[in-house]
Protein backbone atom coordinates (compact mmCIF):
# COMPACT_ATOMS: atom_id res chain seq x y z
CA UNK A 1 0.00 0.00 0.00
CA UNK A 2 2.82 2.40 0.87
CA UNK A 3 4.77 1.66 -2.31
CA UNK A 4 1.67 1.90 -4.52
CA UNK A 5 0.48 5.09 -2.83
CA UNK A 6 3.80 6.86 -3.24
CA UNK A 7 4.43 5.50 -6.74
CA UNK A 8 1.04 6.47 -8.13
CA UNK A 9 0.47 9.72 -6.22
CA UNK A 10 4.00 10.87 -5.31
CA UNK A 11 4.16 13.38 -2.44
CA UNK A 12 0.35 13.46 -2.22
CA UNK A 13 0.35 9.72 -1.58
CA UNK A 14 3.02 10.09 1.10
CA UNK A 15 0.98 12.84 2.80
CA UNK A 16 -2.14 10.65 2.70
CA UNK A 17 -0.27 7.72 4.26
CA UNK A 18 1.18 9.80 7.11
CA UNK A 19 -2.21 11.42 7.72
CA UNK A 20 -3.97 8.04 7.87
CA UNK A 21 -1.37 6.58 10.22
CA UNK A 22 -1.50 9.65 12.49
CA UNK A 23 -5.31 9.57 12.55
CA UNK A 24 -5.40 5.89 13.53
CA UNK A 25 -2.74 6.44 16.21
CA UNK A 26 -4.58 9.43 17.67
CA UNK A 27 -7.86 7.47 17.75
CA UNK A 28 -6.20 4.67 19.72
CA UNK A 29 -4.63 7.16 22.11
CA UNK A 30 -8.06 8.68 22.80
CA UNK A 31 -9.46 5.22 23.57
CA UNK A 32 -6.66 4.62 26.05
CA UNK A 33 -7.22 8.04 27.66
CA UNK A 34 -10.89 7.15 28.12
CA UNK A 35 -9.84 4.01 29.99
CA UNK A 36 -7.85 6.31 32.28
CA UNK A 37 -10.97 8.31 33.05
CA UNK A 38 -10.39 11.27 30.73
CA UNK A 39 -13.08 12.54 28.41
CA UNK A 40 -11.44 13.77 25.20
CA UNK A 41 -13.65 15.24 22.49
CA UNK A 42 -12.58 12.48 20.12
CA UNK A 43 -14.33 13.52 16.92
CA UNK A 44 -13.30 17.14 17.25
CA UNK A 45 -9.75 16.18 18.21
CA UNK A 46 -9.39 13.76 15.30
CA UNK A 47 -10.69 16.34 12.84
CA UNK A 48 -8.29 18.98 14.14
CA UNK A 49 -5.43 16.48 14.20
CA UNK A 50 -6.06 15.59 10.56
CA UNK A 51 -6.05 19.29 9.71
CA UNK A 52 -2.73 19.79 11.53
CA UNK A 53 -1.13 16.89 9.67
CA UNK A 54 -2.38 17.63 6.16
CA UNK A 55 -1.83 21.39 6.38
CA UNK A 56 1.88 20.84 6.98
CA UNK A 57 2.18 20.10 3.25
CA UNK A 58 -0.64 22.09 1.67
CA UNK A 59 -0.61 25.17 3.94
CA UNK A 60 2.68 25.16 5.89
CA UNK A 61 2.46 28.86 6.76
CA UNK A 62 -1.03 28.62 8.24
CA UNK A 63 -1.04 28.71 12.09
CA UNK A 64 -3.13 25.55 12.27
CA UNK A 65 -1.97 24.63 15.79
CA UNK A 66 -3.37 27.92 17.12
CA UNK A 67 -6.63 27.28 15.29
CA UNK A 68 -6.74 23.80 16.84
CA UNK A 69 -6.20 25.17 20.36
CA UNK A 70 -8.94 27.76 19.95
CA UNK A 71 -11.36 25.25 18.41
CA UNK A 72 -10.68 22.65 21.11
CA UNK A 73 -11.19 25.30 23.80
CA UNK A 74 -14.53 26.27 22.31
CA UNK A 75 -15.50 22.62 22.10
CA UNK A 76 -14.59 22.00 25.72
CA UNK A 77 -16.61 25.03 26.84
CA UNK A 78 -19.72 24.00 24.97
CA UNK A 79 -19.47 20.22 25.06
CA UNK A 80 -17.28 19.41 28.05
CA UNK A 81 -18.74 16.25 29.58
CA UNK A 82 -20.02 16.13 33.13
CA UNK A 83 -18.69 19.55 34.04
CA UNK A 84 -15.14 18.39 33.30
CA UNK A 85 -14.32 20.90 30.62
CA UNK A 86 -10.67 21.25 31.65
CA UNK A 87 -10.05 17.50 31.43
CA UNK A 88 -11.82 17.37 28.07
CA UNK A 89 -9.67 20.23 26.76
CA UNK A 90 -6.36 18.89 28.06
CA UNK A 91 -6.90 15.32 26.87
CA UNK A 92 -8.14 16.50 23.46
CA UNK A 93 -5.12 18.77 22.98
CA UNK A 94 -2.77 16.04 24.19
CA UNK A 95 -3.86 13.80 21.33
CA UNK A 96 -3.43 16.60 18.80
CA UNK A 97 0.01 17.66 20.04
CA UNK A 98 1.45 14.27 20.97
CA UNK A 99 0.43 12.52 17.75
CA UNK A 100 -0.65 14.84 14.92
CA UNK A 101 1.83 17.63 15.61
CA UNK A 102 4.81 15.32 16.07
CA UNK A 103 4.12 12.97 13.15
CA UNK A 104 3.52 15.89 10.77
CA UNK A 105 7.30 16.39 10.85
CA UNK A 106 7.59 13.35 8.59
CA UNK A 107 5.74 15.42 6.00
CA UNK A 108 7.79 18.53 6.72
CA UNK A 109 10.96 16.56 5.93
CA UNK A 110 9.79 16.19 2.36
CA UNK A 111 10.42 19.93 1.92
CA UNK A 112 14.17 19.31 2.10
CA UNK A 113 13.87 18.07 -1.49
CA UNK A 114 10.47 19.46 -2.54
CA UNK A 115 8.51 17.82 -5.33
CA UNK A 116 10.99 14.98 -5.77
CA UNK A 117 11.45 11.39 -4.71
CA UNK A 118 14.37 12.59 -2.58
CA UNK A 119 12.06 14.34 -0.12
CA UNK A 120 10.03 11.19 0.39
CA UNK A 121 13.19 9.12 0.85
CA UNK A 122 14.48 11.52 3.52
CA UNK A 123 11.23 11.14 5.44
CA UNK A 124 11.43 7.37 4.95
CA UNK A 125 14.95 7.45 6.37
CA UNK A 126 13.57 8.84 9.65
CA UNK A 127 11.01 6.03 9.74
CA UNK A 128 13.68 3.41 9.04
CA UNK A 129 15.91 4.68 11.87
CA UNK A 130 13.05 4.71 14.36
CA UNK A 131 11.70 1.29 13.48
CA UNK A 132 15.07 -0.46 13.21
CA UNK A 133 15.81 0.81 16.71
CA UNK A 134 12.78 -1.28 17.72
CA UNK A 135 13.89 -4.27 15.67
CA UNK A 136 17.46 -4.21 16.97
CA UNK A 137 16.23 -3.67 20.52
CA UNK A 138 14.03 -6.76 20.31
CA UNK A 139 16.68 -8.98 18.71
CA UNK A 140 19.54 -7.98 21.00
CA UNK A 141 17.36 -7.78 24.08
CA UNK A 142 15.89 -11.24 23.60
CA UNK A 143 19.34 -12.76 23.09
CA UNK A 144 21.59 -10.80 25.43
CA UNK A 145 19.28 -8.80 27.71
CA UNK A 146 20.23 -9.03 31.38
CA UNK A 147 19.90 -5.56 32.90
CA UNK A 148 16.43 -4.00 33.03
CA UNK A 149 16.15 -0.59 31.40
CA UNK A 150 12.94 0.60 33.07
CA UNK A 151 11.45 -2.29 35.09
CA UNK A 152 8.50 -0.30 36.42
CA UNK A 153 7.50 0.86 32.96
CA UNK A 154 8.40 -1.98 30.60
CA UNK A 155 9.92 -5.07 32.31
CA UNK A 156 10.89 -6.65 29.00
CA UNK A 157 13.23 -3.87 27.87
CA UNK A 158 16.91 -4.04 28.78
CA UNK A 159 20.01 -1.87 28.50
CA UNK A 160 21.56 -4.45 26.20
CA UNK A 161 18.51 -4.24 23.94
CA UNK A 162 18.61 -0.42 23.92
CA UNK A 163 22.30 -0.37 22.97
CA UNK A 164 21.72 -3.04 20.34
CA UNK A 165 18.77 -1.10 18.97
CA UNK A 166 20.72 2.12 18.59
CA UNK A 167 23.64 0.24 17.04
CA UNK A 168 21.31 -1.43 14.55
CA UNK A 169 19.76 1.94 13.70
CA UNK A 170 23.18 3.46 13.01
CA UNK A 171 24.20 0.64 10.66
CA UNK A 172 20.88 0.56 8.79
CA UNK A 173 20.81 4.37 8.60
CA UNK A 174 24.20 4.47 6.87
CA UNK A 175 23.24 1.66 4.48
CA UNK A 176 19.91 3.29 3.62
CA UNK A 177 21.44 6.72 3.00
CA UNK A 178 24.13 5.18 0.80
CA UNK A 179 21.55 3.18 -1.16
CA UNK A 180 19.36 6.22 -1.94
CA UNK A 181 22.23 8.65 -2.46
CA UNK A 182 21.48 9.08 -6.16
CA UNK A 183 18.00 10.42 -5.40
CA UNK A 184 18.67 12.59 -2.33
CA UNK A 185 20.58 15.90 -2.06
CA UNK A 186 24.35 15.47 -1.86
CA UNK A 187 24.51 17.09 1.59
CA UNK A 188 22.57 14.10 2.94
CA UNK A 189 25.56 11.76 3.00
CA UNK A 190 25.75 8.34 4.59
CA UNK A 191 28.33 9.66 7.08
CA UNK A 192 25.93 12.32 8.36
CA UNK A 193 23.06 9.83 8.41
CA UNK A 194 25.21 7.50 10.49
CA UNK A 195 25.97 10.20 13.09
CA UNK A 196 22.40 11.50 13.25
CA UNK A 197 21.08 8.01 13.87
CA UNK A 198 22.68 7.95 17.33
CA UNK A 199 20.52 10.68 18.94
CA UNK A 200 17.55 9.54 16.88
CA UNK A 201 17.87 5.98 18.15
CA UNK A 202 18.10 7.18 21.75
CA UNK A 203 14.98 9.34 21.35
CA UNK A 204 13.18 6.42 19.69
CA UNK A 205 13.83 4.30 22.79
CA UNK A 206 12.44 7.08 25.01
CA UNK A 207 9.41 7.44 22.73
CA UNK A 208 8.77 3.70 22.96
CA UNK A 209 8.92 3.85 26.75
CA UNK A 210 6.43 6.73 26.83
CA UNK A 211 3.84 4.59 25.06
CA UNK A 212 4.55 1.81 27.55
CA UNK A 213 3.86 4.21 30.43
CA UNK A 214 0.52 5.25 28.94
CA UNK A 215 -0.56 1.66 28.26
CA UNK A 216 0.59 0.35 31.63
CA UNK A 217 -1.30 3.05 33.51
CA UNK A 218 -4.42 2.22 31.49
CA UNK A 219 -3.93 -1.50 32.06
CA UNK A 220 -3.79 -2.48 28.38
CA UNK A 221 -1.22 -4.68 26.66
CA UNK A 222 -1.75 -3.45 23.09
CA UNK A 223 -3.25 -0.21 21.86
CA UNK A 224 -5.45 -2.12 19.42
CA UNK A 225 -5.62 -5.16 17.14
CA UNK A 226 -5.25 -3.51 13.74
CA UNK A 227 -1.89 -5.12 12.92
CA UNK A 228 -1.51 -8.89 13.62
CA UNK A 229 1.58 -9.67 15.66
CA UNK A 230 2.13 -6.04 16.63
CA UNK A 231 -1.14 -4.72 18.02
CA UNK A 232 -2.51 -1.31 17.15
CA UNK A 233 -1.23 1.57 15.09
CA UNK A 234 0.03 3.28 18.26
CA UNK A 235 2.19 0.19 18.88
CA UNK A 236 3.67 0.66 15.41
CA UNK A 237 4.29 4.41 15.60
CA UNK A 238 5.41 4.59 19.24
CA UNK A 239 9.11 5.07 18.43
CA UNK A 240 8.37 7.63 15.70
CA UNK A 241 6.27 10.04 17.74
CA UNK A 242 9.21 11.74 19.44
CA UNK A 243 11.93 10.81 16.96
CA UNK A 244 10.17 12.38 13.94
CA UNK A 245 10.38 16.01 15.15
CA UNK A 246 13.93 15.44 16.44
CA UNK A 247 14.93 14.07 13.03
CA UNK A 248 13.41 17.09 11.30
CA UNK A 249 15.29 19.66 13.37
CA UNK A 250 18.57 17.74 13.26
CA UNK A 251 18.32 17.68 9.48
CA UNK A 252 17.23 21.29 9.26
CA UNK A 253 20.03 22.77 11.37
CA UNK A 254 22.88 20.28 10.93
CA UNK A 255 22.47 19.07 7.34
CA UNK A 256 20.29 21.32 5.19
Amino acid sequence: MVILGVTLLGPHGAVAIVAAVALATQAELYRILKKLGFRPLSRLGLGLGLLVTVSSYYAPECPVEIIAIVAASCGALTRGKGGRSVESLMSTLFGIIYVAFTLKHLILMMAFAPGTTGGILIALWAVVVGKFTDVGGFLFGSQFGRHKLAPRVSPGKTWEGAVGGVTTAVIVSALFAAAVGNWTPSVFSWEKACILAIPLGIVAVISDLMESIIKRQAGVKDSGNMIPGIGGMFDLTDSLILSAPVAYYLLKYLVF
